[in-house]
């Protein structure tokens, strides 16, 4: 009799990981199917939704569970027995219990556990699932196994979406597989574990052929699938609906002018072809790109058109919050990264995540001694002044900036083209060619999310009216530009009609963005004048320390050169 236990060391930092190292939460299975059909019915099934809108319904939907109850006298129906019965006792180390006594039900048969170290990194039933075509799996549930669930409530998303569902929490199931011509007995359990649960295989069989297959699992389960890596609370989890939202995006439907666009696709696309060059010259193989100015201006749409576009895995970081050291989850990241290389690496709204107490630990992984290679990197920020200067101006971390200012005329005139063409085939729509002229002339200052506003508003506004579509839409440009003069907060997003906030009022200081910025600003060697701030140390007094940091023209006896166009 021989116990073989293996895990996939290394992904203690992958899907749904906690800080603590404990996965987040059991696997959740939807009931869309009959619970009597079997397994290989319900993987079938599964195929044409494997990927559920929401990470709380599962990775793989119906695979698991069934209402196939154990045979008394069984070695399947012991396994349920001792499930139950460890439950009800005092606490012991569950997973060598469940090692040790499903390894004695199987007497004289090789048993080899496997333990997810993060949910789905060993997704049997997401591989069969995929792999049933092939002709060499087939797959059942083992009516030896007592099925051991419970039924659990998910209230639809949005109230539209009707009255919810019935999924199915499974703690413990069994299977019978045959993999090329390989025949497996596995078992599964689910536990709670210091702060969340744990998932662990075992696979009853030939030792070497189970660890075979166990291998080809975990290189399937930690393939990213139709999915975009988002990273947020502390862990990594799959993001299907962001990953949709992605394909959606195209370089088409981005409104900027031809030559800055062309220059920030250029930028990315000679990254990934350059690695040899790269290697040629002795330069490390990465590169940082900075997306700045006031909301609503493209830099969201931009950035997924390059997710969609360059063809590589995209990891997304949305939070640096965690409930360990603020240099855990900046390793997290910076690990996951490495491991996904050659790949992107975004940094949304990167001035609100780098602080005083996570700042060191974050350039350490930018400059430190670890390999970078091929990780683009791109932050994004609506407030330029307020990032760290250690960020904004020094060479070899964020190289090339971009930024996305309220649009010119040129471009409010393209998009204003861009809806006509949109609303061509509508017959009820009439949009002449000299109202293109008309809407660039009367939307100066206007960001494209008001600019969105103003054509959403006119076409919503023509369900009740019998107005035509040009007195619609300059009617909204000037309820828009009536909102953007008198400095009342507007509700489209953009930020050029907001009033001050808290802070500024408190300061004195405006808020206004770096003079003299173009298209494409380069990395500037030199310092910028940071109130209380030393250049090089960071925060000095309380409003820097409490506010980000922010460029300071104010001061007429520095030396210190301005940054200027």
């Amino acid at each position: 009799m021989k116990i073989t236990a293996i895990a996939l060391a290394g992904l203690a930092c992958t899907l749904g990981v906690s800080a603590s190292g404990a996965a987040s939460g059991p696997p959740v299975r939807e009931t869309q199917v009959p619970w009597d059909t079997s397994a290989m019915q319900r993987a079938k099934a599964s195929k044409l939704h494997t990927r559920p809108p929401h990470r709380a319904e599962g990775w793989f939907d119906n695979l698991k569970g069934g209402g196939h109850k154990g045979r008394k006298g069984h070695e399947g129906r012991q396994v349920g027995d001792m499930f139950s019965e460890h439950f009800s006792s005092p606490t012991t180390f569950t997973s060598l219990y469940y090692q040790k006594a499903i390894t004695d039900m199987y007497e004289g048969q090789q048993v080899t556990t496997v333990r997810e170290l993060a949910p789905r990194s060993f997704d049997v039933l997401g591989w069969v699932a995929a792999h049933l075509d092939s002709g060499e799996v087939h797959f059942a549930a083992d009516p030896d196994v007592e099925v051991i669930e419970t039924a659990l409530y998910l209230p639809p998303e949005r109230r539209l979406e009707g009255h919810g569902r019935i999924a199915k929490q499974v703690w413990l199931s069994g299977y019978n597989a045959e993999v090329a011509g390989e025949s497996f007995k596995l078992i599964e359990t689910t536990y709670p574990e210091g702060y969340g649960v744990v998932t662990q295989w075992y696979i009853v069989g030939d030792e070497a052929k189970a660890l075979t297959f166990a291998r080809e699992v975990f290189i399937w389960s930690t393939q990213i699938q139709d999915s975009i890596l988002v990273y947020d609370n502390g862990w990594w989890s799959p993001d299907p609906a962001l990953w949709r939202s992605v394909q959606k995006a195209s370089w088409d439907d981005v409104i900027l002018e031809d030559t800055f666009k062309r220059r920030l696709q250029n930028e990315y696309r000679l990254f990934f072809k350059s690695e040899d060059q790269y290697r040629k010259f002795g330069i490390p193989w990465k590169r940082g790109l900075m997306f700045l100015g006031p909301p609503g201006n493209g830099k969201t749409i931009s950035l997924k058109a390059l997710m969609k576009d360059v063809g590589v895995p995209a990891l997304y970081v949305k939070t640096l919050a965690s409930y360990g050291l603020p240099g855990g989850p900046i390793r997290q990241v910076f690990e996951r990264a490495r491991a996904e290389a050659p790949c992107v690496l975004i940094f949304e709204d990167l001035d609100s995540m780098i602080t005083p107490s996570n700042r060191a630990f974050f350039l350490n992984e930018l400059d430190g001694l670890e390999d970078n290679d091929g990780l683009l990197m791109v932050g994004t920020t609506n407030h330029f002044d307020r990032l760290d200067p250690s960020l904004s101006n020094r060479p070899s971390r964020f190289d090339r900036k971009y930024k996305f200012d309220n649009p010119t005329r040129d471009e409010r005139r393209m998009y204003a083209v861009y809806w006509r063409n949109k609303l061509a085939d509508n017959k009820h729509i009439s949009f002449p060619e000299p109202l293109l002229d008309k809407v660039a002339d009367e939307t100066d200052k206007f960001s494209f999310a008001y600019l969105k506003e103003a054509f959403v508003a006119a076409l919503i506004n023509l369900v009740n009216d019998d107005a035509d579509f040009e007195t619609a839409l300059m009617e909204q440009i000037k309820f828009l530009r009536d909102e953007l003069e008198s400095g009342e907060p507007d509700v489209a997003g953009a930020g050029a009609g907001a009033g001050p906030s808290p802070w500024a009022m408190e300061t004195g200081y405006d808020g206004g963005y770096v003079d003299g910025y173009v298209d494409v600003v380069e990395t500037y060697s030199y310092p910028v004048i940071i109130p209380g701030v030393d250049s090089t140390d960071g925060p000095q007094n309380e409003y820097s320390a409490g506010h980000g940091l922010v460029v300071d023209r104010s001061n007429p006896d520095s030396d210190v050169p301005w940054i200027e166009e």
